[in-house]
């Protein structure tokens, strides 16, 4: 009887001992399970945090991305508006250049015109434009009488005039550059200005329109030879008269004005 007793004791201490054993191991799992399931979320808190930096980083980079854009997009916008500006601009420099060329032609066609249909060539003096028909009518000294020699020139002259209608001829009387005072001509103003009339007599003799001419005298101020200033031959050059063109620039005058 006492054995059975001490035998069930035993028993059940065995048994107790067994399942407290059982109990610490799984605790023991458990417990090792929970270590690593809190390093594994350390870890990815720490990947989070990570990426929450890398995110706030791009975030910010983006941002500043927008920024430079919108300043791009602005700086295109204002260089759009210029070219189209400078576009127009263009186009109205073309149209006023267009418009230069037309008065341009529009001034020299009747000059270019007398040109073409005869022999004769504009030249460039003194920053005016006269006509050269190669023969020139010239004067003895101190007067202003047309020699006969003169008058294949002169008749040169009246065809280009009648020829062209148009063309508006300046008929400048020059001087050498002696000084005259006598009873026909007070100084060499007037002396140069009745070779001019003369001149523009003839022509009007010739038929040619009044309209188409205008006298004038330069004196002595207007040499043709700048060489030897007492020389006969220069002396005789200067004693002439000259045909000066003159453009119609009304038409560039307003445009200069627009």
């Amino acid at each position: 009887m006492k054995m059975n007793v001490l035998l069930k004791g035993f028993l059940l201490i065995s048994v107790v001992s067994l399942a407290s054993c059982v109990s610490n191991k799984k605790f023991q799992t458990l417990e090792d399970e929970n270590q690593a399931l809190a390093e594994n979320l350390e870890e990815i808190q720490a990947q989070v945090a990570e990426l929450q930096k890398d995110n706030e980083t791009m975030t910010a980079e983006n941002s500043e991305l927008n920024s430079d854009l919108q300043n791009v997009e602005q700086k295109l916008g204002q260089t759009e508006t210029r070219m189209t500006q400078v576009e127009k601009e263009n186009a109205m420099t073309t149209k006023e250049l267009a418009e230069i060329n037309r008065g341009i032609d529009a001034a020299f066609a009747d000059i270019n015109a007398a040109v073409d249909a005869s022999d004769a060539k504009v030249k460039e003096m003194a920053d005016a434009l006269y006509l050269d028909l190669q023969d020139t009518v010239s004067f003895r000294s101190g007067s202003a009488s047309i020699s006969p020699d003169d008058k294949e020139a002169i008749e040169r002259i009246a065809k280009l005039l009648n020829d062209n209608p148009n063309l508006h001829l300046v008929i400048e009387g020059n001087t050498d550059k002696r000084s005259i005072n006598n009873d026909m001509y007070k100084d060499n103003w007037e002396l140069s200005a009745a070779r001019s009339i003369q001149v523009v007599r003839k022509l009007v003799d010739m038929g040619v329109n009044p309209a188409q001419l205008t006298a004038a005298g330069r004196a002595e101020h207007n040499p043709a030879s700048m060489g030897d200033p007492d020389s006969k031959a220069t002396l005789a050059k200067n004693r002439r008269i000259e045909l000066m063109v003159i453009p119609k620039v009304g038409t560039l005058y307003k445009i200069a004005n627009q």
